[in-house]
């Protein structure tokens, strides 16, 4: 579950490590984001990112990255309420 509202998400693409653009998406195409999400692998076909053209054949890296907003909660209350009940719930524990 995550704290924050979620917005949409980002496909960011890289090319021997150098960030080429990216793409919104509305859902996730993966189920882990971020670092640990990333994929490698040979385009078959051209790929348009925003005003470049990557084309077949080219190894790129990607990742799926979600856009978040402000913590969940109508009110201060409520949002204070949620990061409670997620630290709580965390596998580690603060002292």
């Amino acid at each position: 579950m995550s704290v924050f509202e979620i917005f949409g998400y980002h496909k960011d693409y890289w090319i021997n490590g150098k960030y080429v653009g990216h793409i919104r998406m509305t859902e996730p195409d993966r189920e882990h984001h971020g670092y640990s999400g990333r994929i490698t692998e040979t385009l078959q076909q051209p790929l348009q990112i925003n005003n470049k053209t990557l084309p077949a054949g080219v190894q790129v890296t990607h990742e799926c990255i979600p856009l978040c907003g402000k913590i969940k909660g109508a009110t201060l209350k409520d949002r204070i309420q949620v990061l409670k009940e997620h630290y709580q719930n965390a596998p580690y524990k603060r002292k």
